[in-house]
């Protein structure tokens, strides 16, 4: 058992986390970090850093919504804003895969469209109810601790992309079946110690907000694979989006 668990935290090359996170800041961020095909292996290898990139998004997004908040003249608009800032900071990338995965849907199942560059009625009507959900749920927590519940937010935006890797199978070649076919059952560990630190902020409460993340996760996976046969990286990025707006749907009703 000892060796076991060591075995789940030996790092092999410490160098390679390094590589792994600027891939991360990379994939889930506009910086502007250099990476390469490298960069990518190693995130593809070290998985479980995900969450981490998460921490990282998830405080900037919670600083900036701090100091909106205390701005009286943007008290009208301050979920507007700070989605704005949400976008800007991460891009268009994910939820730019939630479009594509209900324009495959609303397709019955066709691939084909998921990769169509055109906007579907699918994709128009999942981007309207998204924002619109997003933007009430953010408008509920307003008052809350913004910092601790977009980085919480954020981490499980990730996990949820863990979650459906670890669980999908992968339907096409592409940056999306790197991560599904290379993920380990030490990335879904170590990605899930993140939660450690809220549970014990917040207790059995920290439960309620998780479960819906994984519900969630477990519904795409059957409904794409009914429809699809499988997952790819649009689905992934569609995770990420459904994942952090039901954290912060749940906790707006379900105050901690």
């Amino acid at each position: 058992m000892e060796f076991y668990i060591y075995r789940i935290l030996y790092i092999k090359n410490v160098n390679d986390i390094f590589k792994a996170v600027i891939g991360g800041i990379a994939l889930f961020t506009r910086f502007p970090v250099k990476t390469d095909k490298e960069g990518f292996h190693a995130l593809a290898e070290n998985i479980f850093v995900f969450p981490l990139i998460g921490v990282l998004i998830g405080f900037l997004v919670g600083m900036f919504s701090t100091f909106i908040s205390q701005i009286t003249l943007l008290e009208g608009i301050y979920p507007l804003a700070v989605i704005f800032f949400l976008y800007i900071l991460t891009g268009l990338i994910h939820i730019d895969g939630l479009a594509d995965l209900f324009d495959g849907l609303m397709a019955h199942g066709n691939i084909d469209a998921m990769k169509d560059t055109n906007i579907g009625i699918g994709a128009l009507f999942s981007l309207i109810f998204y924002l619109l959900a997003l933007y009430v749920s953010i408008e509920n927590i307003i008052g809350l601790n913004l910092v601790v519940i977009f980085i919480f937010a954020e981490i499980l935006a990730k996990i949820s992309m863990v979650n459906l890797a670890s669980l999908g199978r992968s339907i096409h070649e592409g940056m999306g079946s790197l991560f599904i076919d290379r993920i380990s059952y030490r990335d879904i560990f170590l990605s899930y110690l993140f939660i450690l630190p809220f549970l014990y902020l917040w207790g059995v409460k920290t439960l309620i907000y998780i479960a819906p993340v994984i519900l969630a996760d477990l519904v795409i996976l059957l409904i794409c694979n009914k429809n699809f046969g499988g997952i790819n990286g649009d689905v992934l990025g569609a995770g990420n989006e459904i994942g952090r707006l039901l954290v912060l749907m749940v906790i707006g009703c379900i105050p901690f």
